[in-house]
């Protein structure tokens, strides 16, 4: 059987299991409910190995010495995540996040919180406020004022007032972004 959950999804799941496990344990618990959600719609949708998957690597996450593999098509994965675990390394190098993947990712989550996940609010715009910081101190600066249009666009400034200075991929995100957002108030 096919694997439901895309690449992306898995690497994200591998990544931001690792990133709690060896970096951020602040985040443990907001990570196991969402590993929790996506086994409960699984389950409901009878997927039975994405199920399997998830409820593991939420185990793991108290856990991190289980090493027994899942049974599923997702043990790649799995093992991705031991072997990070073992190697204290988040994910490769060659792996590393690209601005465009960055900026799609922070477009999604804008997106999420402005269509329906209002409740998220606080959460989407913390980790926001942690890229945007990060991009401050590595001196990015197109990427911290990407952020600040982002976030005023959270806070409600209309969007008209925002997003003018973007060019190039900052510009085409930007717009991408705005396109997905309801129209009128």
């Amino acid at each position: 059987m096919a694997q439901a959950l895309s690449s992306d999804q898995v690497d994200q799941i591998t990544n931001n299991t690792l990133l709690v496990l060896l970096a951020r344990p602040d985040l443990l618990d907001e990570w196991q409910e969402n590993l929790l959600t996506l086994m409960q719609q699984a389950q409901e949708a009878g997927m039975e190995g994405e199920a399997i998957f998830a409820a593991a690597v939420a185990s793991l996450l108290h856990f991190p010495d289980d090493s027994l593999p899942t049974g599923t098509d997702y043990d790649y994965a799995w093992e991705a995540i031991l072997t990070g675990l073992q190697t204290g390394a988040i994910q490769p190098e060659d792996q590393a996040i690209s601005l465009e993947q960055l900026l799609a990712t922070v477009a999604e989550l804008a997106v999420a919180v402005m269509t329906g996940a209002s409740d998220q609010k606080t959460v989407i715009a913390r980790h926001i406020r942690e890229i945007r910081a990060s991009a401050v101190a590595a001196e990015a600066r197109e990427l911290a004022v990407w952020l600040d249009d982002v976030l005023a666009l959270l806070d409600g400034v209309p969007v008209d007032r925002l997003g003018a200075a973007h060019q190039d991929v900052y510009a085409a995100y930007w717009q991408a972004m705005v396109q997905l957002l309801p129209r009128g108030d």
